[in-house]
């Protein structure tokens, strides 16, 4: 709403600062009753972004206005608007072409789905860079709606093939942005099994990265509230490993 009647909060660091540094902060549930205040400054930043994406990529201020001019709230009246204005409502997609917008932004990419033009946004990475040429399994954990950004600095000839297993009670969006440093980057979309399991090969694939960032998110499913707007989001737990050797996991 600010941006529409000229006011910019993004431009200032209130919003963007606490966002950038809190990617994993969920869209859908907000962290009122966190000791931290920087999480709800981060919820609303999620959301101003989340809704410029929107009005940047599928229709303006008129879509924005026929999203919240429903009877539905949260992911139901999005999908609702989407299919009003002609749109595949499949917001799981929708969400992770927002995630790699928020960390690539670059508009010379699919079409300019992957940026944004009134937005400059940097998406921290969680932790330190791994930099070793085999990962034992790490844990970790998410909360819905909430995206992990993991970056891999991989060491010369190094391939990357990654075994994923996530929470059964959640779903999962994984996404591999691999980068060569003469080209431009490759996003591919990795499939998660009903029970959580994934895997990814540059090998198999034929491709080589110099650096990738693993992109994480996790959504409700199931009879489980997609949104609150007072209570935390419940973190969901997965697991991975790059490049283990002797271990093969097979799809569930």
């Amino acid at each position: 709403a600010e941006y529409l009647i000229g006011e910019d909060p993004f431009s200032i660091t209130t919003y963007k600062n606490p966002l950038q540094a809190n990617p994993d902060i969920s869209l859908t549930y907000w962290a009122y009753n966190e000791p931290n205040p920087d999480l709800v400054l981060a919820n609303y930043g999620a959301s101003y972004t989340f809704f410029m994406y929107l009005a940047e990529h599928y229709g303006g201020s008129s879509f924005i206005q026929d999203v919240v001019k429903r009877s539905t709230d949260g992911i139901d009246s999005v999908e609702q608007s989407l299919a009003s204005f002609g749109y595949n409502p499949d917001f799981k997609e929708l969400f992770r072409n927002w995630t790699i917008a928020n960390y690539l932004d670059n508009t010379t990419l699919e079409d300019g789905f992957y940026g944004y033009d009134n937005v400059t946004i940097t998406m921290s990475i969680e932790g330190s860079p791994y930099t070793n040429s085999a990962i034992p399994r790490t844990e970790n954990e998410v909360p819905y709606w909430g995206t992990d950004y993991l970056f891999f600095d991989l060491p010369s000839d190094t391939p990357f093939n990654l075994e994923f297993k996530g929470d059964d009670q959640a779903g999962y969006i994984v996404t591999v942005i691999l980068s060569n440093t003469s080209s431009i980057p490759l996003v591919m979309p990795v499939d998660i099994s009903t029970l959580g399991y994934g895997n990814f090969s540059t090998e198999e694939l034929g491709i080589t990265a110099d650096e990738v960032t693993l992109v994480i998110s996790s959504y409700t499913k199931g009879s489980t509230p997609n949104y609150n707007d007072t209570k935390t989001a419940p973190a969901q737990s997965y697991w991975f490993m790059m490049n283990p050797s002797g271990v093969t996991i097979s799809l569930g």
